[in-house]
């Protein structure tokens, strides 16, 4: 709908007043949406939009450990339909919405996928877990997932690819980046291409590059000059 759902500790103000609210939602405008009036639990975080509705996480440490998703409706009320289903606790890095409205849930060591209304999607098998940190995660138009992860050898990140069924896509080949730094950047483009920007080990060492879609180095490009 071109609307911003934003989450923290949020103040407007309205008729003179100061409004603080956890979520706050933005109209196409910029001005705030004074029909949101959401609540949900404190450490709410991951905050997407699914349609209409809002998608959130919360970290439970009862009855035990775990992340958690729950989903409110338009008007920031719990949406009694979403399954609110336990995610592991390793942590949450990211949550992305398909265009048939699956969620993909990018976890610390794993990516998995929950059906529209929560429950978990079982044909979704992921081949993929990884030993260290997720960084990224990117949804193409042809329903394939890009991730990017820490890699402990050789230190750095590694790019991986998978089918929309969760298996590993074979046509693309899994890049290690080297001392590729926590603060380092990556984008994918529209035709499956990656790019990946680091300048923390050598300022002086071009570490910009890209990736064709099949995941090896693209050689012809040059971003110009050294470091940036």
């Amino acid at each position: 709908s071109g609307r911003i759902v934003m989450a923290g500790s949020l103040s407007y103000q309205d008729g003179g007043n100061t409004i603080t609210r956890p979520f706050i939602r933005l109209n196409e405008n910029g001005s705030v949406d004074l029909s949101l009036n959401a609540q949900p639990p404190t450490g709410a975080d991951n905050v997407t939009s699914q349609g209409n509705k809002i998608l959130y996480v919360i970290h439970e440490t009862l009855p035990q450990q775990q992340f958690k998703m729950f989903r409110l409706n338009e008007d920031g009320s719990n949406d009694a339909t979403f399954i609110p289903t336990p995610l592991d606790n390793i942590g949450v890095v990211d949550v992305q919405i398909q265009p048939d409205n699956k969620i993909v849930v990018l976890e610390d060591l794993k990516v998995i996928r929950l059906n529209a209304n929560g429950g978990i999607d079982i044909p979704f098998q992921v081949q993929a877990n990884y030993s260290a940190q997720a960084r990224a995660l990117y949804l193409h138009s042809d329903g394939k997932i890009t991730v990017v992860h820490g890699n402990s050898s050789p230190n750095g990140a590694r790019v991986i690819r998978m089918l929309g069924n969760g298996g590993m896509d074979l046509s693309f080949t899994p890049y290690n980046y080297a001392n590729f730094n926590n603060s380092a950047a990556s984008a994918v483009r529209l035709d499956g291409s990656v790019l990946l920007g680091d300048t923390s080990v050598n300022s002086s060492t071009n570490r910009f590059i890209r990736l064709l879609p099949s995941g090896i180095v693209d050689s012809s490009f040059n971003p110009g000059g050294t470091g940036f």
